[in-house]
């Protein structure tokens, strides 16, 4: 989901004109987290040969099944639980874990991997600025979209991303239920996604300081970077040009999606990954054609 967290006028925030720096941090933070997911799935790609020369291959029942229980819950927790900042917490410190170890094995050590993992989560709760909060997310998109890509063949990752984009448009504009964990993890500051501001400036905030609705900033969510850098990794297994040729086609969907959501005359949440799905999907066909598999 992508928004200006200035959501519409029926939760009283004023409409909002992105200015080329906001796009340009957006761009910016996207493109690195590519490209660090992509050097990281081709150095987990040679050291672990064997997770590149067999990938899993996903069933859809168990995927879909799991997917729906996973939504159920989420939308039980919102609905009835008090305590939804410890729960989004937790879930965050462990996402942040587990993705920069990742990362960090590639150059150092395990022991020192999981040490610096450990403390980049002490780091961000006790410091979190808008840039420690987009440092982190770089770190854990990159690990965890490698490996995961690594993990799923093309047809697999072709279906999860036609199955999310729809789930990604029903979440937004039916359910809303996305719209209410967003607000819901800004409140805990533990938010799941990249915070762009207005100015350079803008990067030292407070999290804390961040109000919803005020048009301070663009919010860019963790699954509309992560799941094109699942596809790129997926498709860097057959070499560095395949992995690069989604890439450019993922970030060209950003711009498409960034067209979209500034052409609305009133400033609502918008579906980010529909776009940027169907252009990583374009990447994926066109590096298979032209480049083989």
């Amino acid at each position: 989901m992508s928004n200006s967290t200035n959501y519409s006028k029926e939760l009283g925030a004023p409409t909002f004109k992105m200015k080329i720096n906001v796009f340009a941090g957006e761009a910016l933070l996207f493109l690195l987290t590519q490209i660090l997911g992509l050097v990281a799935a081709l150095k987990i790609g040679k050291s672990l040969p064997e997770i590149t020369n067999q990938p899993i291959e996903i069933s859809w029942v168990r995927f879909l099944i799991y997917f729906v229980i996973g939504t159920a819950i989420i939308l039980v927790f919102l609905r009835l639980s008090k305590k939804t900042g410890i729960f989004f917490e937790i879930i965050f410190a462990l996402a942040i874990f587990s993705g920069s170890q990742i990362i960090f094995a590639l150059i150092m050590p395990d022991f020192w991997a999981m040490f610096c993992a450990a403390l980049l989560v002490v780091i961000r709760f006790l410091r979190p600025s808008i840039l420690s909060q987009n440092i982190v997310m770089i770190l854990t998109i990159a690990g965890i979209g490698s490996l995961l890509g690594l993990s799923l063949s093309i047809f697999s990752v072709i279906i999860i991303l036609m199955v999310l984009s729809v789930y990604d448009f029903i979440a937004v504009y039916k359910t809303k239920h996305m719209i209410r964990m967003a607000k819901q993890m800004m409140q805990s500051r533990a938010l799941l996604a990249f915070v762009v501001p207005q100015t350079i400036i803008g990067y030292k905030s407070h999290l804390k300081d961040v109000k919803v609705g005020t048009g301070q900033v663009f919010i860019l969510g963790s699954g509309d970077v992560v799941m094109p850098l699942v596809a790129i990794a997926s498709l860097s297994r057959f070499g560095v040009m395949h992995g690069l040729l989604v890439l450019l086609f993922s970030f060209l969907g950003l711009i498409f999606m960034q067209l979209i959501f500034n052409s609305q005359k009133v400033r609502r949440p918008m579906a980010a990954l529909p776009p940027i799905a169907l252009f990583t999907i374009l990447g994926i066909l066109t590096a298979m054609l032209v480049f083989g598999y």
